[in-house]
């Protein structure tokens, strides 16, 4: 059985597995709160914080 199959015949894994990526990305970006701001301070004269969308 492949892991698509499990994943479509178990959806409370599917969002489990959802739930710990996002606490992992939300620890990631808190942890990178600090070289945000620099590369905000670098490429412009505002103190707005450097997002991901940039």
């Amino acid at each position: 059985m492949t892991n698509t199959t499990l994943t479509n015949q178990n959806p409370e894994l599917t969002k489990n597995y959802i739930i710990q990526l996002l606490e992992q990305l939300t620890i990631d970006y808190q942890n990178t709160k600090s070289e945000r701001q620099a590369i905000a301070h670098q490429s412009s004269t505002s103190e707005d914080e450097f997002t991901l969308l940039e």
